[in-house]
């Protein structure tokens, strides 16, 4: 019996001793460190430890739900020596930054595998001098979840260099004090990866700087670490709300970009692809673009520079500078299927201008054709097939739906007012009709009535939020 429990302790040692070593599913307390979590007492010291500690086992570190205070917080491998693996679980907690310095709030560097997970990082926006939220750098996989970063002097999240990243389900807002370009999301290099469902605004909104709530550039310098950018792969960007930023709720200066399903509100421009040199294989579709000056915008510096242009069934909602599309400087563009809505005037949908070859338009409003395109087919909205025409939307408060059409409805169609939702003349009197509302984004308000006859259906709200946004199903 003796010798059992020599050996069963020896298994044990020798089992404690591998995990150890390999860090397998080992979990570190930043308490363990020394931090305290007050909200007063500068941890910064104890912080590095620990993260230091995490990196080097491959570990987890684990965060208190509490307020820690620091200055800068690094992560640094090499190229030679990098990280294997480090997961950040911050449990709610609030990273602070109290630096008056240059660093970041959060900087990571060769980390084969880093994922962070519900952390609020603030920073330290009036007193820092320089330095963005959270950096990562040279890095191979990249994952950040539920995380929120708030107050930062520049961007609140910069990926560069990375091979592959997701970005998913964070709040990133009020960061970019104006001084230079900042944006919620900077992504210098990514070869490839998903940025989805974040909430995204008031990243440097007051600037004569460039702010944008996501921007993807590509960049052909810093060529160390995993990134390759002659083996560009696709980048998602789907699901996200960005409104409020200084210039656009997204820019793309790369090419093999996926852009849908998100929602931009009160940007200067809506989506904007913009390269001095080429790009190409770019699809916008599905999008939902409120009160921008510009739905969707392309700009090749006066060369054909933007090639293989997908814009098709976006919803660009009161533009107020005339134009819902303008292409410039592209090749190979296709436009067909969006809808527009409640511009500032009778101006144009979509706008065509120099430089511009091989085109497709399918517009139900007026178009500007003008420079050098070759137009392949243009369908205006008095042409279009099978239906009555559709008489111009001079009523603010009223769309029109098609029966088994999905339409979008946001609270600035019915401030103060009842928006109508419009049935077509030539579909029958004798039909019933079935309405249904979907929220597809928070809102403070209240239905208060919705009612039906044979040719309109009348929705009543209350409330006075604008990014009140709703789908409406017609059967």
């Amino acid at each position: 019996m003796k010798m059992y429990f020599l050996w069963m302790f020896i298994g044990l040692f020798l089992v404690n001793k591998s995990y150890a070593i390999n860090g397998l599913n080992e979990i570190i307390n930043v308490k363990d460190y020394g931090a305290k979590g007050d909200g007063k007492t500068d941890d910064t010291k104890s912080l590095n430890r620990a993260f230091a500690a995490a990196a080097t086992k491959n570990a987890t570190l684990v965060f208190d739900s509490k307020t820690y205070l620091f200055t800068s917080i690094t992560v640094k491998g090499t190229k030679e020596s990098n990280i294997k693996k480090l997961i950040v679980s911050g449990n709610n907690a609030e990273l602070k930054s109290i630096s008056n310095g240059n660093d970041n709030v959060m900087s990571f560097y060769f980390v084969d595998s880093l994922k962070l997970t519900s952390l609020r990082v603030t920073g330290n926006m009036n007193n820092q001098t320089n330095g963005n939220g959270i950096g990562v750098y040279y890095c191979k996989e990249f994952r950040i979840e539920n995380c929120e970063i708030v107050n930062c002097k520049y961007s609140g999240l910069t990926v560069g260099w990375v091979k592959n990243a997701i970005i998913s389900n964070n709040k990133i807002h009020n960061n970019g004090d104006g001084s230079f370009a900042s944006d919620g999301i900077t992504i210098h290099s990514l070869e490839g990866g998903d940025i989805s469902n974040n909430v995204l605004y008031e990243n440097n909104p007051k600037s004569n700087q460039d702010g944008d709530g996501i921007h993807i550039s590509q960049s052909q310098y810093g060529s160390e670490g995993y990134y390759n950018p002659q083996s560009l792969k696709r980048i998602n960007i789907v699901g996200n709300l960005s409104y409020n930023h200084g210039r656009r709720g997204i820019k793309i200066q790369r090419s093999n970009v996926f852009v849908s399903e998100n929602i931009l509100c009160n940007n200067l421009i809506g989506i904007q692809v913009a390269r001095n040199e080429k790009i190409e294989n770019i699809q916008l579709i599905n999008n939902f673009i409120i009160s921008c000056q510009k739905g969707i915008g392309t700009d090749g510096a006066k060369l054909i520079n933007i090639e293989n242009l997908d814009i098709r069934d976006n919803e660009i909602v009161n533009f107020y500078k005339a134009i819902g599309i303008q292409i410039n400087d592209s090749k190979n563009v296709n436009i067909e299927f969006n809808n527009f809505h409640n511009s500032a005037n009778n101006d144009l949908d979509i706008d065509v201008n120099d430089n511009v070859q091989d085109i497709n338009v399918k517009s139900r409003k007026a178009i500007s054709l003008k420079g050098n395109q070759k137009v392949n087919y243009a369908l205006t909205r008095n042409e279009k097939s099978n239906l009555d025409p559709l008489k111009e939307i001079t009523n603010t408060n009223m769309l029109f739906a098609e029966l088994n059409e999905t339409i979008k409805l946001s609270y600035d169609f019915c401030t103060k007012k009842k928006p109508f939702i419009a049935i077509p003349k030539d579909k029958s009197s004798k039909r019933k009709f079935n309405l249904k509302l979907e929220l597809i984004c928070a809102s403070s308000h209240l239905i208060k009535k919705v009612s039906y006859n044979s040719n309109q259906i009348v929705v009543a709200m209350i409330g006075n939020n604008n990014l009140n946004l709703y789908k409406i199903v017609l059967k």
